[in-house]
Order: structure tokens, then C-alpha cells, then sequence
């Protein structure tokens, strides 16, 4: 039986117990070695990855991971740099993001092809859909101009974000997928210890879906220039569930079964 205990509120930091020596599987940005290798930091790889080629314009600068295209057209995804052929299920997904435009941005996870993997995504304050948030499945197959009223049929889930976010201000973003079930965590940026400590930003959104069980990851901007920082992919092989409002530790739920 899974032991859990209710958090104060949503706005505190959530909290979800690693098991000691949690992998890292990538590592870019963070003032720390690259993982897998130095070419999670090269500019050039991120826009050879690119799905779409040319849809993406990467640079790096100062320690930061830039994407600036700014126009309209089919937005995919940028495969991370070292897991072209990676084949991951239960991950931990996150980096420090700086929105410089009222567009989407957000990862995607399970990755085997466009069509087939899970995305989260964030949108600007567009008129339409205002300031907001969706888990898709396979969401990234929608226009470059994302905010510009695409087809969001496939959400799995979505909401207006509260409170939104401001342009050109760094905020944590967090997507863990575990199982059949996606979580999207969105705050204040929260240091690199922290989300290796497992305390999260705010859980803003989750979902539940079992149609795509393992592939790879990557970033996703649409028509959005963003700036990235301490961009991590972890192994989240965990027995804990968090939903915003519960967290458990990993001693205690072994201690329970």
C-alpha cells in the first residue's frame, strides 16, 4: 500500500522521493560535464535534430540554449543530442525556460515519430486560447503558429494556466512520465539540486493515457524564440505518484508493501 500525505497547498514545492543514485541520462546547460557527451551543448546538433529541418534555429551563448525562428509552418520537435535512438518509458523531463514571445513551447516524450509520442506544452497569451497548458497525444504535429487556432482535438487534458506566465522571465518547467500517467509541473525556476532532490515546481496538470508506451525526447517550440538552461532527462523509475497535493518517500513505501 502506497503512503501519502497531503501538502498544504498547491503553491508549495512538490516533493517526490528519488531512490538513491537516480540515473541522469542527459545532462546540457547546467554548468556541469554534458551528458551523454559534449554534444547535448552543440548548437548545430539540436538543429540537425530538428524533425522538420530548418523549422528550428538553435544557438548557444553564455551557457544558455537559444531557439529564435519566429514564423509560421509545420513545428517539430528537436530530439535531444545522444538519444536519436533511445527507447526511454518512465522519465523525468525538465529545464529553466525563458518564453520571449506569446507562442508555445515543451517537450515531448515517447518519442518514435511524429504521430506517435505524448507532448506538454505551454502557450503565450494568445487571444484565442489565452495563457494555457495541454498534454497532448502526439500534440507536436500541429502548426508552427500554435497559438494561431490549431486543432487541439487530441488533448488529453488542458487548462488556462494560474497564474500565467511573463515573457522573459525564467521558470522551471517539468514533465515525469511514469507509467500511464503524464504530470506537468510549471513555477518559479527551481535549481538543478532541488529537481535532482525531487521537489518540484507546482503540478499544473496531468493526464492519464497508455496508447504510447517508450521512445525518446526532445524540445519543442513553435514559432516561439526561448531560451533553455539546466536541461535534465532523468531515469524515474519510482513507486510514488505525485499529483500537487501528495508526496511519499521512497523508504516508507518500501517499508509498506
Amino acid at each position: 500500500m502506497k503512503q501519502r500525505f497531503l501538502l498544504a497547498a498547491l503553491s508549495l514545492t512538490v516533493t517526490v522521493a528519488l531512490p538513491a543514485g537516480a540515473q541522469i541520462i542527459f545532462e546540457a546547460f547546467s554548468g556541469n560535464a554534458a551528458v551523454p557527451d559534449a554534444k547535448a551543448e552543440d548548437a548545430k546538433v539540436w538543429v540537425a535534430n530538428n524533425v522538420s529541418k530548418g523549422k528550428n534555429a538553435f544557438s548557444v551563448a553564455n551557457g544558455i540554449l537559444s531557439q529564435t525562428a519566429n514564423e509560421c509552418g509545420l513545428s517539430t520537435p528537436s530530439i535531444f543530442p545522444g538519444l536519436e535512438n533511445a527507447k526511454l518509458r518512465d522519465v523525468v523531463v525538465s529545464a529553466d525556460v525563458k518564453i520571449n514571445d506569446d507562442d508555445a513551447i515543451g517537450f515531448v516524450v515517447r518519442f518514435e515519430a511524429m504521430g506517435a509520442h505524448y507532448s506538454a506544452v505551454v502557450t503565450g497569451a494568445d487571444p484565442n486560447l489565452g495563457n494555457k497548458w495541454f498534454l497532448h497525444d502526439s500534440g507536436a504535429t500541429v502548426d508552427q503558429c500554435f497559438v494561431d487556432g490549431p486543432n487541439h482535438a487530441n488533448a488529453l487534458a488542458s487548462d488556462l494556466m494560474n497564474p500565467p506566465f511573463t515573457q522573459g522571465q525564467w521558470y522551471t518547467m517539468v514533465v515525469r512520465a511514469v507509467g500511464n500517467k503524464i504530470e506537468l509541473y510549471w513555477g518559479p525556476e527551481t535549481s538543478r539540486a532541488s529537481i535532482l532532490a525531487g521537489k518540484y515546481p507546482p503540478l499544473i496538470g496531468e493526464a492519464t493515457d497508455s496508447k504510447h508506451d517508450a521512445g525518446t525526447v526532445g524540445l519543442f517550440a513553435a514559432s516561439c524564440p526561448v531560451d533553455f538552461k539546466t536541461i535534465l532527462v532523468q531515469d524515474a523509475n519510482l513507486a510514488v505518484e505525485a499529483n500537487g497535493k501528495l508526496a511519499a518517500s521512497w523508504g516508507e513505501l518500501k517499508s509498506s508493501r
